[in-house]
C-alpha cells in the first residue's frame, strides 16, 4: 500500500543566478561601497540594500533568505546575470528527491502555472482541482567558496559555498489554503509544513493557523506532520507559529543557519556546547517535542522521537550529499556513490561527543566528505527533508509520543 505523502505549503519558480564575479564587481564599484556599510540591512528597499545583503551574507559564509520590498530592485539586480528557472519551495524540492527514491507525492501549492508544472517530475503532482496562478520567481544567489571582491577601503572573501534567496511573492503571500487539502490526507500518511515564512499580514497568518490547526486537531490516524522551520520575513511572526503549529508537528526541521537565526546568536556546528545549549533552547520553545538539525558536517535529530529517526538522518544525509555533488541529475543511484565517500572528520566527533552534553535523546549521523567542482549550494535542505521522509517511510517510524510513552 502506498503511503499518503503530502507535501505543503507553498512552492515556487526560482530564478537562478550564475554570479559573475566580474559583473557583481563591476555593480559594487559603481556603488561605491566601503567596508563599514557591509551589515545586514533591517529593511531592502534598494539595489544598493540588496548588494550589501548578498556581501554581508557572502563574507560570514552563511545562508539566508530576505523579503525585498522593491520589485524594481530585485528585477534590476537579476538582470544583470545569466539565470535558469527551476522549481523551488522546500516542499517542491523534497517531493522532487520523494519521486526519483520511488515514493509518489501531492504537493500544496499556491496554484497551476503552465511552467511551473512543465519543471515537474513523475510522481510528484499538483491536484487538478489546485487553481491557477501565475507566480514571481524568487531569486537565488548561489557563491563559491574563496569569491573575493574588491570594496573602496578593503575586500570581502567567503569562507564558505553557500546560497542566498531573495524573494518578492504575492502569491505564496496571499493565496489562500486549497479546501481539499484535508482530504489528501491518509492513515499513517506524511504532512510537511513549510512555506509560512512568507506571509507578512498578521490577518492571513491567523486564518492560515486557525484553518491548519482544525486540520491537525482532526487529522487522520498516524499522520506524521514535520514542520520546516525557515527565515521570516516578519520575525516576530516565527514564535506565533511556533507556539500554535510547531507544537502539533511530529517533529520540526530545519539547518544551521535557521539555528542560530532561532537562538539569535551564531553558533558554531563543530562545537559540540554550542550546539547543545542551541538545541536546549529550540526544545525549550517545544516541550516533548523533537528537533532535527541539518548542517553540512552532520544531521541529528533530539527529543523524544530521536531514536526513532536515525536511518531516515542517513538517507537525508545521503540525498543532499547527492544533490551536492551531482545537482539535478542526481537519482536513487547517485546516493549510493555518496555513502562510498569518507565521513566527515567533525560531523564523526560531533557524535562521540554531543549526546554527553545533551539533557534528552539524541542520535548525530555524520555527513560525508564532498568534493565538487561545480558544487549544487541551492536546494540542500530541501532535498535533506526528502530523503528523511523517505527514510521515515521505509523505515516504518511511527513518529508518536504516546506510543513511545506506553512501551
Amino acid at each position: 500500500m502506498t503511503t499518503s505523502i503530502v507535501l505543503g505549503l507553498g512552492g515556487c519558480l526560482d530564478s537562478e543566478l550564475v554570479l559573475d564575479p566580474d559583473v557583481l564587481q563591476e555593480l559594487i564599484d559603481r556603488l561605491d561601497l566601503g567596508t563599514a556599510e557591509i551589515c545586514q540591512p533591517e529593511r531592502i528597499t534598494t539595489e544598493r540594500e540588496l548588494v550589501i545583503s548578498v556581501l554581508a551574507y557572502l563574507r560570514e559564509g552563511v545562508g539566508g533568505e530576505r523579503y525585498i520590498e522593491s520589485t524594481r530592485a530585485l528585477l534590476a539586480f537579476e538582470g544583470r546575470f545569466s539565470r535558469e528557472v527551476a522549481l523551488g519551495g522546500t516542499n517542491v524540492r523534497a517531493g522532487r528527491v520523494l519521486a526519483k527514491l520511488g515514493h509518489p507525492n501531492i504537493l500544496h501549492v499556491a496554484g497551476r502555472d503552465p511552467e511551473f508544472e512543465s519543471l515537474l517530475v513523475d510522481g510528484s503532482e499538483v491536484p487538478p482541482a489546485t487553481p491557477p496562478a501565475t507566480y514571481v520567481p524568487h531569486v537565488i544567489v548561489q557563491y563559491p567558496r574563496r569569491l573575493r571582491l574588491r570594496l573602496r577601503d578593503g575586500a570581502v572573501e567567503s569562507p564558505h559555498p553557500n546560497r542566498l534567496i531573495f524573494v518578492n511573492d504575492p502569491v505564496s503571500e496571499l493565496t489562500p489554503l486549497h479546501p481539499q487539502l484535508e482530504d489528501w490526507l491518509g492513515e499513517d500518511g506524511v504532512l510537511t509544513l513549510s512555506g509560512l515564512n512568507s506571509i507578512r499580514d498578521e490577518g492571513i497568518l491567523e486564518e492560515r493557523l486557525t484553518t491548519l490547526k482544525g486540520i491537525l486537531d482532526s487529522a487522520p490516524t498516524g499522520l506524521r506532520v514535520l514542520y520546516e522551520d525557515a527565515d521570516y520575513h516578519v520575525p516576530a511572526f516565527r514564535r506565533r507559529v511556533w507556539t500554535e503549529l510547531a507544537a502539533r508537528a511530529s517533529s520540526v526541521g530545519m539547518n544551521e543557519d535557521e539555528l542560530a537565526s532561532f537562538t539569535g546568536r551564531p553558533v558554531d556546528i563543530t562545537d559540540p556546547g554550542q550546539i547543545a545549549s542551541a538545541v536546549h533552547a529550540v526544545l525549550d520553545e517545544l516541550p516533548g517535542g523533537t528537533v532535527i538539525v541539518h548542517s553540512k558536517y552532520w544531521a541529528l535529530a533530539a527529543g523524544v522521537q530521536a531514536a526513532q529517526l536515525e536511518q531516515a538522518l542517513e538517507v537525508g544525509i545521503a540525498a543532499a550529499g547527492a544533490r551536492f555533488v551531482h545537482g539535478d541529475r542526481a537519482d536513487a543511484s547517485s546516493l549510493e556513490q555518496i555513502r562510498e565517500m569518507p565521513l566527515s572528520a567533525a560531523g564523526v566527533v560531533l557524535a562521540n561527543v554531543l549526546p554527553a552534553s545533551l539533557r534528552c535523546p539524541v542520535v548525530v549521523v555524520p555527513a560525508r566528505e564532498l568534493t565538487s567542482a561545480h558544487p549544487t549550494t541551492i536546494g540542500l535542505g530541501d532535498t535533506f527533508l526528502g530523503g528523511l521522509i523517505a527514510g521515515i517511510v521505509d523505515t516504518g517510524a511511527l513518529l508518536d509520543p504516546t506510543a513511545q510513552e506506553n512501551s
